[in-house]
């Protein structure tokens, strides 16, 4: 296996599926919002929120699939791949089928408890649709992560590239005809049919390529399903905590209220993937070292994976801080803002949700796979009554404040001395990668200071602005963090061989 092609490739497709993320998750909301007015908007937010709920019955298939499956790879053991190719993806179409027939029969039952009665045809047929497009995408899911496993990663990303574009010419195609919200739902129906679909013919022909001779096997499979029985738990408290904020808003405060939250929260929240994405592209190629026992290598691979994400997590903080309010402002209007100090604790909980999701990942993909999801247990139990009580007394601020507390008080301690156990880090490591976080910290702070009092007229002024401060924030950096300009000599170093290189050719 070619690692250092694998990541790359993996880093590149995840970072163009985060540019179109962008498209649909930013670019696309003032066009939904010309066609669907916000309480329209607000009501499918939340009729999606529920419906994502179904997917609580997929036990984490494909995340499993890729550490098992490229671990095997990395000990050439192509039996075991069959055994977890043949328990994945039953136990992922059993599920799809549970979850398709759920939806269809409740969503009734569903939309009416939302309090939705003025909506009810047209949600519920909304309902219908994204629950089907939940099970298929669950089937994808896991047929997405036996494909990254045994290093498909350009076919997968293609796959999920040409997807996204189908789905935003399917919505657009439908709400210029008239289909109002429920456009959105066939669009995630037209999406993750296109996902299972390619997914699958592409897994046949990667197991021909690897010589793997696919059979049906369920020997040894009861270790895959006892972490399916432990996953299921922590699949199910990331999708109640990740959706359950919009039901509760939608409850105490109001559909628009459910609106004017996830617009606030649209650019933290796409601007997670910016750092979690390519990290999750990553997790085949961590696995791999997992499996081959070259903890030298994974020591070495994660300790500078880390410093990166350090780095750009303090500039974007630095911008979410400075910026966001401007940005929502000239997006979509300052009505539609949730106010200042909203914003301002989403920041915070953007910071802990890249923390979370970094280590969880790394952990993960490292074999800590039982005690990650025990953690991701506790954490939604306890956010559950948490969510509940803020957002009955104080609201928008009590979801993002209960989200942090919890937070603080489970996952964000543990996933990081997992690593630090798994890798067997010695102190000096780990006051490196603590100053280097207090560094960051620190440079945002100070950026933060020097542009607190610029004046945004336009978007011409908003992206200068924005120029001048991600400037300010490397040149501090640079000059603090020794670090930074190691890499940043390293990376100057091999583009000049590689230059010299091509122009001898």
């Amino acid at each position: 296996m070619n690692r250092r092609r694998e990541a790359l490739t993996n880093i590149f497709f995840k970072y163009v599926q985060i540019a179109l993320s962008l498209v649909t998750g930013i670019v696309m909301i003032p066009v939904y919002l010309h066609y669907i007015s916000p309480s329209d908007y607000g009501a499918w937010l939340a009729c999606f929120s529920v419906v994502v709920w179904l997917a609580v019955f997929d036990p984490g298939i494909g995340n499993i699939l890729i550490q098992k499956i490229s671990a095997a790879v990395g000990r050439k053991d192509f039996e075991s791949i069959n055994v977890y190719l043949t328990v994945g993806l039953s136990v992922s179409i059993l599920v799809s089928f549970i979850v398709i027939c759920i939806g269809w029969l409740g969503a009734n039952t569903a939309i009416s408890s939302l309090g939705f009665v003025d909506k009810n045809a047209k949600l519920v047929e909304a309902f219908r649709i994204a629950a089907v497009s939940t099970g298929f995408i669950l089937i994808g899911y896991a047929l997405v992560g036996a494909n990254y496993a045994l290093h498909a990663s350009t076919s997968v990303g293609i796959t999920y590239v040409a997807a996204t574009i189908l789905k935003i010419t399917t919505i657009l195609i439908l709400l210029k005809t008239g289909y109002g919200f429920v456009s959105l739902a066939y669009g995630e129906l037209v999406s993750s049919s296109m996902i299972l679909l390619f997914s699958f013919f592409n897994l046949i022909y990667r197991l021909h390529v690897l010589g793997v001779k696919g059979r049906l096997s369920f020997e040894k499979g009861t270790e895959l399903l006892g972490l399916f029985s432990i996953s299921f738990g922590a699949r199910l408290s990331k999708l109640i905590v990740r959706n359950l904020d919009n039901v509760f808003i939608a409850r105490a405060v109001g559909a628009e209220a459910v609106a004017m939250y996830s617009i606030t929260a649209t650019v933290p929240r796409q601007t997670e993937n910016i750092i979690g994405q390519p990290v999750a592209a990553l997790r085949p190629v961590i696995a791999h070292l997992s499996g081959s026992a070259d903890l030298t290598s994974a020591h070495h691979f994660v300790t500078r994976l880390l410093r990166v994400v350090i780095w750009v997590l303090g500039l974007i903080i630095a911008g979410l801080w400075l910026f966001n309010t401007d940005f929502i402002r000239l997006w979509v209007g300052q009505k539609l803002f949730a106010g200042y100090a909203v914003n301002y604790l989403l920041v915070g909980l953007f910071f802990l949700h890249v923390w979370i999701n970094v280590f969880g990942m790394l952990g993960f993909s490292l074999g800590d796979i039982r005690r990650n999801n025990k953690f991701e247990i506790i954490y939604a139990i306890l956010l559950i009554p948490a969510l509940w009580l803020g957002a009955s007394a104080y609201g928008l601020l009590g979801v993002v404040g209960a989200h942090i507390l919890v937070i603080l008080s489970t996952t964000a301690w543990y996933f990081p001395l997992s690593i630090i156990k798994l890798l067997k880090m010695d102190n000096k490591i780990i006051i490196s990668l603590t100053m280097t976080t207090l560094k960051s910290l620190c440079t945002s702070f100070a950026v933060i200071l020097l542009f607190s009092m610029v004046e945004i007229n336009g978007w011409i002024s908003f992206i200068t602005w924005l120029l001048c401060m991600c400037t300010a924030y490397f040149l501090i950096l640079f000059i603090l963090e020794a670090e930074l300009r190691r890499e940043f000599y390293n990376a100057s170093r091999l583009i000049t061989t590689n230059l010299r290189s091509y122009s001898k050719k």
